[in-house]
């Protein structure tokens, strides 16, 4: 033990040396705590909480400690002493400027209230202590004072401390604190109340009568709950104490009253909500957005909900961000709202940002904009490169507009003004090199194209052209760095410079985006080259991409070779179904199949008797059935021209057959994906690039040009905060989701430009925290790119953490694992009230180094031991042996869903459903409109059938009812039932879903007897994106003369 007491003395020691060096290191206060609490050393513990005030905010426990430890001095300390009071009312008013708190403002009432009597040597009222959480009284007799409380001499140290004009400063501090918590500020209210009534009755006075009368005015000004019992006990005591102004003072009051109601029961639906939510991050999201779409902001009450946010979830971002941006609306609110946010949050480089921006919008200068920068840096919080570049960006970009500023007032702009923005942007790139070999390469070298654009802007060409010589030196690969470098020099006029450029980047070898660079230098040619430059690069660029071509067919097979090594699930049930059908045979069993489409009985036997037989002779694997990056290409029009079925099938129509195709309307113009069975096809479409259709040109492009494969976003976002998120990049197509049915470890989805441009600007969102720790990851969906995105073996390279402590933060474990190698990414999934839930996950860049942290099983961290073991795939729908559960039971929990829009994915109805309950899967088949939702408990599904007629799914009412035998057999029927004809524009995307509608509702499967089907009813279903379901609820169906999107496929297949 007393090895262990010198070893923390010696780290102390070492410590205060460290801090003397790096006096703002946030890690170092932290680690500061931790040993003072360790050695328990109460003096030290009370000076490393001053220090980290200095600079941050004192943790809530660390709050909660301090102030039980000097409260429990100053009673042990008497009441002679003066010093100890003073310091508990100085650390009340600190931790009350900190963070609002209803309980910390009770019991900072409670103690100067408390304190007072004690100096008058009488005991408080009876009924002090319980006032606060009890209803208001209407009679302010049973809250006033008892006929006799002495129970001592006066005491004239506590009366210099606490005589009547500091008790009430004291009092108008945490009533103006309290009284915007429009739930709970009564809590605060009853205590001084029932005080200055006690007053009242122990001494009357008109100067007390009209305190009183002030006090009753103030709070009526400001909207509560239960404010019509406020507005009844203040009549009482006029109609008691000031009855002659009875009339002339209740309707003066009954305006402030009026206004205040009113506001009261606007918000009484969203204080009621966020209580349901448990007070959740999402639930004050909301309700702040529903705050700012009010006519009239009432500023006072939005500013207390975001402290009351802020007070719960100190160290969430997203909720300072929305503060800040409420904030922004009010001059003078935003400053100091965003010191407040840094001192919470001093890693978030974003609330630094936000800091720069209010500061400069405030007319601070750039010693003081240079201070902000140097604080946000000595935090040693700011080691990674989207922090790096985000400070330097906000830095360099605030002294860019103090030239521009310049500029405008037509000052003379000294060149050493110039090269302060250009030192700090390249001081910034050094810095990020340094962290990270490959610089901000991920995120699109943001620092150095802002020294870019500012150097042309300047005229200052040598110094750009030496910025690209060396960009293109340190990363060879990168197709967006030559294609930089190379459209720098056209726009500067060396067409022969960059035409070099072109013909040496496309010679690197290991380039990322080869296609890409190939196409822009055809495209460079083509309109700036010269005939032999034209002729050479056509042959160029033909056999570099057949090369590559090579290439990805090999990278199939090796996929391939490799998938079927590994015998996935589906495979070894296939081979069991075999054997199984081996077995039967050799018993004399009779079991045929029936022949797949296309193939006749014969056919069918003798495959199956080569199975059965000797092995058949090695084949080359197969490709992919569906390949659908490699097989879809995009029609943009380039004007407001409408892109019909008909023009577009005749463009198209000798390039091969068409698997599925899809034509939408966004905004004013058309475009169309279509997706051909063969991916030969697509080097056919791609010569319809420029071709006109209507009079009109179009442009086509391979599709996973301008699909980015998106994956790490937070557990939270769905379809439309991802398009929010990304459509101020461009056009969004659409989003494809996973269905999380078999594996729910990961997280992706891929977005659909309508531009390859866009897709590449968007890259720039690679690597951006949407979350504290949650770095996003943004892909070009290159189908190459596929086996670096494999989920395969990741599990080996993550652990499962559990048994910790709830006030676990993620900088604990990552403190904890990160000697044992590089660290991807840690997730600690926490509760509503920021607490850690008890495990997490800790992601490794390496295999070996997740084995190596195994050592840390059984680890004591904050009094808990750990168990630490390799992740486990999460499979959704698996679970142990055991008894079926009745039908009735899983009935009771789930729910059934019809009317879904045509097209729309599994995850997608996941999705708005989680919104409501906590789903346990979705069970939908492909291309269906139906689907049924089974949710974790039956609770979870009566939340559910409480809402059935405000549920939408991707925007579109829907039908939901419980789960039933009546509700499976009518939806057996419907499936059972012929398909519906469907319309060449029954897209619901091409054609208002209302006017696919029939005028009336008739009968589940009416139109299953007798008429003649449809164009297209007996051919095979359409895919989810393009075809329309049978109209909901049973409609009428579309007329039988209608077109079909086989009709389209069939225009495409013409040759």
């Amino acid at each position: 033990m007393a090895d262990e007491q010198d070893q923390l003395l010696n780290e102390y020691t070492e410590l205060l040396s460290q801090l003397a060096d790096s006096p703002a290191a946030y890690p170092l206060h932290l680690e500061h705590l931790r040993l003072t609490h360790k050695l328990a050393l109460p003096d030290e513990l009370n000076q490393a909480r001053g220090l980290f005030l200095q600079h941050y905010a004192l943790p809530k426990n660390e709050w909660d400690d301090w102030l039980s430890t000097t409260k429990a001095a100053v009673d042990a300390a008497g009441s002679d002493e003066v010093e100890p009071h003073i310091t508990m009312i100085e650390l009340y008013k600190r931790a009350s400027s900190e963070y609002l708190s209803i309980p910390l403002l009770i019991d900072y009432s409670l103690y100067f209230i408390n304190s007072y009597y004690a100096s008058l040597g009488i005991s408080p009222p009876s009924n002090l202590s319980t006032i606060a959480q009890e209803e208001e009284e209407d009679d302010e007799e049973e809250a006033a004072a008892a006929p006799s409380r002495q129970v001592g001499e006066p005491n004239l140290v506590l009366g210099a401390v606490f005589e009547l004009d500091e008790v009430r400063i004291a009092e108008k501090e945490v009533l103006s604190l309290a009284g915007a918590h429009i739930a709970r500020s009564g809590e605060v209210w009853n205590l001084w109340k029932v005080f200055e009534l006690d007053l009242l009755k122990r001494e009357p006075s008109s100067e007390q009568v009209a305190h009183i009368d002030a006090m009753y005015i103030a709070r009526l000004k400001q909207p509560h709950l239960n404010i019509e019992k406020t507005f009844s006990q203040y009549s009482h005591f006029i109609s008691t104490h000031l009855n002659a102004s009875y009339n002339t003072k209740l309707p003066a009051a009954n305006k402030s009253y009026a206004n205040s109601e009113k506001q009261a029961t606007e918000r009484e639906a969203q204080e009621a909500k966020l209580v349901a939510e448990g007070n959740s991050v999402q639930g004050y999201l909301d309700y702040g957005k529903w705050e700012m779409e009010v006519k009239n902001v009432n500023v006072p009450l939005v500013s207390h909900l975001w402290e009351r946010a802020t007070s719960d979830f100190p160290e969430n971002v997203e909720i300072w961000l929305a503060y800040l941006e409420f904030s922004a609306k009010k001059p003078g609110l935003t400053m100091p709202i965003a010191e407040k946010a840094v001192r919470h949050v001093p890693g978030s480089h974003v609330l630094w940002e936000n800091y720069f921006l209010a500061a400069e919008k405030a007319r601070n200068t750039t010693p003081a904009l240079e201070l902000l920068f140097t604080r946000a840096t000595d935090t040693s919080l700011m080691e990674d490169v989207e922090s790096l570049v985000g400070l330097y960006e906000a830095r360099a970009g605030f002294q860019r507009r103090e030239v521009e500023k310049l500029i405008e007032n037509e000052e003379e702009v000294d060149g050493s003004v110039i090269d302060d923005v250009v030192g700090v942007l390249l001081e910034g790139i050094k810095r990020v090199r340094t962290v990270e070999k490959k610089g901000d390469l991920a995120g699109g070298l943001r620092l150095e194209k802002h020294l870019i654009r500012l150097l042309e802007r300047f005229n200052r060409i040598d110094e750009v052209t030496s910025i690209w010589e060396d960009l293109t030196k340190t990363y060879p690969t990168s197709s967006v760095v030559w294609y930089g470098r190379a459209d720098f020099e056209t726009r500067a006029g060396d067409l022969k410079s960059a035409h070099k450029v072109y013909q040496t980047g496309c010679t690197q070898k290991s380039l990322d985006y080869p296609e890409y660079l190939l196409e822009a230098w055809l495209a460079f040619e083509k309109h700036s080259g010269t005939l032999d430059d034209l002729e050479y690069t056509v042959r160029k660029v033909g056999r570099q991409k057949k090369g590559l071509e090579a290439k990805r067919m090999r990278e199939a097979i090796a996929a391939a070779q490799q998938a079927e090594a590994e015998k996935p699930a589906e495979q070894f049930i296939e081979d069991a179904v075999m054997a199984t059908a081996a077995e039967d045979k050799a018993e004399g069993k009779k079991r045929e199949r029936s022949p797949a489409v296309g193939e006749d009985k014969a056919e069918g036997k003798s495959k199956k008797a080569k199975v059965e037989g000797a092995p058949a002779a090695p084949t080359q694997p197969a490709e992919p059935k569906r390949d659908r990056e490699n097989s879809t290409v995009f029609v943009v029009a380039t004007s407001d021209a409408s892109m019909g079925e008909q023009e577009v099938s005749k463009l198209f129509n000798d390039c091969g057959e068409v698997r599925e195709s899809k034509i939408k309307r966004i905004g004013s113009k058309d475009y169309a994906m279509i997706e051909f069975v063969d991916k030969e096809s697509v080097g056919m479409a791609q010569t319809k690039d420029k071709k006109k259709i209507n009079g009109v040109e179009v442009e086509v492009h391979i599709a996973w040009k301008s699909c980015l494969y998106v994956t790490n976003y937070p557990e939270s976002y769905d379809k439309e905060k991802v398009e929010k998120l990304f459509s101020k990049y461009g056009t969004i197509f659409d989003t494809r989701w996973p269905s999380k049915k078999f594996r729910d470890t990961r997280r992706f989805c891929y977005v659909q430009f309508t531009s390859p441009d866009d897709a590449v600007s968007a890259l720039e969102l690679h690597g951006s925290e949407l979350q504290p720790g949650i770095k996003l990851n943004v892909y070009i969906s290159d189908p190459a790119a596929k086996t670096r995105r494999t989920d395969a073996g990741a599990n080996q390279k993550e652990l499962y953490i559990a048994n910790l402590a709830r006030s676990v933060r993620e900088f604990d474990l990552k403190k904890l694992f990160e000697p044992y190698g590089a660290i991807k990414g840690i997730r600690v999934p926490t509760d509503d009230k920021g607490d850690a839930k008890g495990f997490a996950f800790v992601e490794f860049e390496e295999e070996s180094a997740a084995k190596a942290s195994l050592a840390l099983h059984n680890h004591e961290l904050k009094k808990r031991h750990l168990s630490v073991t390799i992740a486990q795939s999460r499979v959704v729908g698996t679970h142990k042996e055991g008894p079926r559960e009745p039908r009735a039971v899983l009935d009771s929990r789930r729910v059934r869903v019809s009317n879904i829009k045509a097209g729309t994915e599994e995850a997608i109805v996941q999705q708005a459903f989680e919104k409501i309950a906590s789903v346990k899967q979705v069970l939908m088949d492909a291309g269906s409109t139906d689907a049924v939702v089974e949710l974790v408990s039956q609770a979870e599904a009566g939340k559910v059938l409480l809402v059935v007629d405000s549920v939408l799914v991707d925007g579109e009412p829907v039908v939901v009812v419980a789960e039933s035998h009546q509700a499976r057999i009518a939806a057996e029927k419907k499936a059972a039932a012929p398909p519906r004809p469907t319309g060449a524009d029954s897209d619901a995307v091409m054609r208002p879903r209302q006017m696919a509608r029939g005028r009336g509702r008739g009968r589940v499967g009416l139109g299953a007897r007798g008429g003649r089907p449809g164009l297209g009813a007996g051919g095979a279903a359409a895919s989810s994106g393009a075809s329309m379901s049978s109209a909901p609820g049973g409609e009428a169906a579309p007329k039988a003369g209608a077109k079909s999107q086989d009709d389209f496929r069939a225009l495409l297949a013409k040759k």
